[in-house]
């Protein structure tokens, strides 16, 4: 399926993923997340994701606004996502600032299963049909993001986070069977 396929794509880059049942289940997910790779409980979340009920998560410090250099875990909706490589796709926006995917250490991507699709063509389809019904025929940029930041330029040794996250945590919800 294209759920078991994007999962095994993404853990193979070394992404992780979580699978939850609804949106009200992400602020304990990434609680346990956090308390699973001892992170400090402080999250920077993108506007798209204001509606969540943060609360239900009491020991979770959520901020909102620009992105700072002291913030370690950025939190930020994924547009789409690719089964047939395990990439993340973000339109940039007010409502998903590309920062959240590249600054913070660890990057959390929220992705609904219904915004899974098999291949590229799909991606870049929908985008056309959501773009257009707005002001702008294309987002300023639209990042594709397969797993954390790596090089193997260092001695051809693999090094996560040289150039972006060195952790990408991948947080989908199962919500196919859900209205709209």
């Amino acid at each position: 399926t294209k759920i078991s396929r994007f999962i095994e794509e993404s853990e193979m880059v070394s992404a992780t993923v979580a699978r939850i049942s609804s949106e009200a289940d992400l602020p304990a997910e990434i609680g346990r997340y956090l308390s699973s790779q001892n992170l400090p409980a402080e999250i920077r979340v993108a506007p798209s994701l204001k509606n969540i009920a943060w609360e239900r998560q009491p020991t979770l410090t959520v901020n909102d606004g620009p992105v700072l250099k002291t913030d370690t875990v950025g939190v930020n909706r994924a547009f789409a996502g690719v089964a047939e490589t395990g990439t993340l796709v973000f339109r940039s926006g007010q409502n998903s600032p590309t920062t959240l995917n590249f600054l913070p250490f660890t990057h959390i991507a929220v992705l609904s299963i219904k915004d899974l699709h098999g291949n590229y063509e799909s991606i870049w389809a929908k985008l056309r049909l959501v773009q257009g019904g707005e002001l702008t025929p294309m987002p300023r940029t639209v990042n594709m993001v397969t797993g954390p930041s790596a090089t193997g330029d260092i001695e051809q040794t693999m090094q996560h986070g040289a150039h972006g996250p060195q952790n990408v945590h991948i947080v989908l919800i199962d919500d196919e069977n859900k209205a709209g």
